[in-house]
Formats: structure tokens, sequence, C-alpha cells
């Protein structure tokens, strides 16, 4: 999936947020989950692949050696229930100023779910901040309120 040249916006009215293979797929490519695991026995890089979704609530895992591990694991996923698709709607409800609770109601997802990820990206946010060494670019004006 080409998620460089491509905005959210065009993707999810092309419909590619509507299959949640394709939201794992986008989650891989911007970053948000880990790209490549290696494999806890030979050291390997592990391969993608479906696997049952009993195990694997998204159908996916990464596997090698006879291991298999969630592409959950290790991220800020891991120790959630929502879909792959949730999650992306997330941040565009957070751009959008929509409160907890709105957004919640929106996505069908508990208002303590919502809060947690809200808090996610700001700290992400604030992350990118402090270890950036420019804001803005060139002709772009920045205001920062204290």
């Amino acid at each position: 999936m080409n998620t460089n040249t491509t905005s959210y916006r065009e993707m999810k009215d092309a419909g590619l947020f509507q299959e949640e293979g394709n939201c794992l797929q986008y989650l891989l490519d911007v970053g948000i989950l880990p790209q490549y695991r290696r494999c806890p026995t030979c050291t390997d890089y592990m391969t993608s692949q479906q696997c049952s979704s009993r195990k694997f609530r998204d159908g996916y895992c990464w596997a090698c050696c006879g291991n298999y591990l969630s592409f959950r694991k290790g991220s800020v996923l891991e120790n959630s229930k929502i879909s792959c698709s949730t999650l992306i709607e997330i941040p565009n409800e957070f751009s959008r100023e929509s409160s907890a609770r709105e957004a919640a109601s929106s996505l069908g997802v508990a208002v303590n779910t919502v809060r947690h990820f809200y808090t996610e990206i700001r700290e992400r946010m604030a992350s990118d901040v402090q270890t950036s060494t420019q804001l803005g670019g060139p002709g772009e004006t920045v205001e920062i309120d204290e």
C-alpha cells in the first residue's frame, strides 16, 4: 500500500479501510505497528502470514521456526481489543477535536479506550516536538501557546 503520496481521506474514500487486512498493512506501513520481528529461535526475520483468527484476532501473525507472534505484541495495540480499523479512526477523531465521549460514541468503543489512545497521541506529539530540531519550514509561521 503506497501511504507516502495518498492521504488518509483518499484511502478511506477509496474503501481501503473496509478490510481489516488493509488496515493492518497501513499500520505497518506508517510505523504504528513494528514492521518486522526477529525469530526468537534463529534470529532471522520472521515472515508475515495469515494465521488462525481464534488465536490472532487480526488474522495475521509473524512466523518462523514454528514460532508465531501477534502483530500487536510490543505495540500500542498489545493489550487492546480494538480493531485496526478503529485504531486508524482515533487520530482522525483527535484531529477533529472530538471529545473522548464523542469519539467513543462515534466509534462504538469505551470512553476509557479513547482516552487511553488520546493520551498516547499527546505523548507521541510531545516527544516529537522535544526531539525535533525544526518546527515549520521555509515561509511557515509557527505559533506556540504556553
